[in-house]
């Protein structure tokens, strides 16, 4: 009989045979034949080390490259430096090793083309949200006019009441009036709508003694479009059921408004203005459900050969280059 752990392993090369797609098969996807990749593969090279020296790095060492590339993105968010990035994120024994197997040369080379095509899309989405974002927050106006939905009240209201940590204010008056203004303040804007169950989860858990105690309150949005930190290092076990409860409030919510909101650019809000999803990825079983953290994502794509070093290097470089724009 097998172990957990055993079947795990099993699972895992099971999923692996199933997913495993030839040289020949990736090949023949992108209309190519062996000759060509190899060209392609030695042109990909060519261009890394010629575009190296472009920008003043010496290819002398792995480690030194990730330093000077790091250096090279404060003040650089061209697509060359772009280039440089991703191609080392995705594969470093195809650029630093000296290949003689043409075949070995092309199966790196069909592996980091799809590493680097997915980190280019990844990063102009990023680029797509930050000015996305930044458009919202520059329109928001600090006063707003229409009507409180009552039936939308009502359901989050009632969703709310399924969470232990928001019962104990069931029937509260104020706190029911001031869901009703959160709700008239994000209708009366349509780009706010484009965010709507980050907003409520990040109100609701930032602000919740003025939304319970506080007649009137109007929440400030733009401040929840700010970088908030919860003290995810203090575990105390209510701090797990606070946090977990957050989360999955934002994933109930997002389920409640379906089809209603964008997707992408309210998953980048949650990722990128709390840590509350750094700390469920540190924490709990993953899920597709929760979205990932920028940093994590580049995480999983970074090549394996690096020392931890490099890797910390490269992937705060990530998020220095997303920022810097």
């Amino acid at each position: 009989m097998l172990s957990g752990y055993d079947e795990e392993i099993e699972k895992f090369l099971d999923d692996e045979a199933e997913n495993y797609v030839s040289m020949e098969e990736k090949l023949l996807q992108r209309g190519i034949d062996f000759e060509t990749a190899v060209t392609a593969a030695d042109k990909f090279c060519g261009k890394f080390d010629n575009l190296l020296s472009v920008k003043g790095i010496e290819k002398n060492n792995i480690s030194q490259v990730c330093t000077d590339i790091a250096e090279l993105l404060k003040h650089d968010t061209g697509m060359e430096a772009e280039f440089l990035y991703t191609a080392m994120l995705s594969e470093v024994f195809l650029l630093f090793g000296e290949i003689e197997d043409n075949e070995q040369k092309v199966e790196l080379w069909l592996e980091q083309s799809e590493k680097m095509y997915y980190l280019h899309t990844l990063f102009w989405w990023e680029k797509y949200n930050y000015q996305k974002i930044s458009d919202i927050s520059a329109h928001i106006k600090t006063s707003t006019f229409g009507e409180a939905d009552s039936e939308e009240r009502k359901i989050l209201y009632d969703t709310l009441m399924q969470y232990d940590i928001f019962i104990s204010f069931n029937k509260n008056e104020v706190f029911e009036e001031n869901i009703g203004e959160l709700i008239r303040q994000v209708n009366a804007h349509d780009r706010l709508k484009q965010i709507k169950p980050y907003i409520y989860t990040a109100v609701l858990s930032r602000k919740i003694k003025k939304m319970t105690e506080q007649k009137g309150y109007m929440p400030n949005i733009r401040s929840i479009l700010k970088p908030t930190k919860y003290k995810i290092e203090k575990d105390n076990g209510k701090n797990f059921d606070r946090y977990q409860t957050y989360l999955e409030l934002y994933d109930h919510l997002k389920r409640v408004y379906d089809g209603e909101y964008d997707q992408n650019l309210t998953d980048y809000c949650f990722t990128h203005f709390s840590n509350l999803s750094e700390w469920f990825y540190d924490n709990c079983k993953p899920d597709d459900n929760i979205p990932m953290p920028f940093k994590y994502i580049i995480n999983e794509i970074i090549s394996f050969e690096y020392s931890e070093t490099d890797k910390e290097i490269l992937i705060n470089s990530a998020e220095n280059f997303m920022t810097s724009f």
